[in-house]
């Protein structure tokens, strides 16, 4: 796998793809923010391809998260230039895995306000309640879990199952391929997914 992925079975060819890490090893659910571990069981949509593929998906993940962890706005944004197709047109942070802590915050904002220019949008989904988001201005940050803060966007919420979703609610299609309402930070519901566990 290359350190930066096009599209898959959600996403279109023109979103890129990059996680700060694997599902495995996220911050949010080792800090009790992760909205997707129920009862004690995790129902984390991103874990279930690293558990049927561990050789794989997981180290693939964890490259890239060591990766970010080591590298800066500046060489990630020379890479990406490197990697980046013609018809790219956002850049999808965290398919698993989530914001290590506030430098993460830092630097991907310093990312999305140089990609901006070039008409890439950069989004991504967050549990980490505990960060600032209050010098945001390009990133479009999507909370998960239904919290808000100065210079987050949308809302993304797991309605547990037998659980009606508040009045008005949109729901998630499901495919990002005709959808773009996370991409614009609008407030968006899904399902709980299937249990996963570990």
């Amino acid at each position: 796998m290359s350190w930066l992925t096009f599209g898959n079975d959600k996403l279109p060819s023109s979103t890129a793809i990059f996680n700060m890490g694997p599902a495995k090893t996220c911050p949010s659910r080792k800090l009790g923010l992760c909205q997707a571990y129920v009862d004690g069981k995790c129902v984390c949509y991103a874990r279930g391809p690293e558990m049927r593929f561990p050789k794989t998906v997981l180290p693939h993940r964890q490259r890239q998260g060591r990766y970010w962890l080591s590298t800066t706005a500046d060489n990630f944004l020379r890479r990406f230039d490197k990697a980046r197709r013609r018809t790219t047109t956002a850049l999808r942070f965290n398919e698993s895995g989530d914001f290590w802590g506030q430098g993460c915050v830092d630097k991907a904002e310093t990312i999305a306000r140089e990609l901006a220019k070039d008409g890439i949008t950069t989004y991504l989904y967050s549990a980490r309640s505990d960060l600032s988001y209050r010098k945001v201005r390009n990133l479009v940050v999507n909370t998960s879990g239904g919290w808000k803060k100065s210079g987050t966007r949308g809302k993304f919420i797991m309605i547990p199952k037998g659980q009606s979703a508040p009045m008005g609610a949109v729901f998630c299609p499901g495919s990002c391929k005709s959808c773009t309402r996370c991409q614009h930070g609008l407030t968006t519901y899904a399902a709980q997914h299937g249990n996963v566990s570990e």
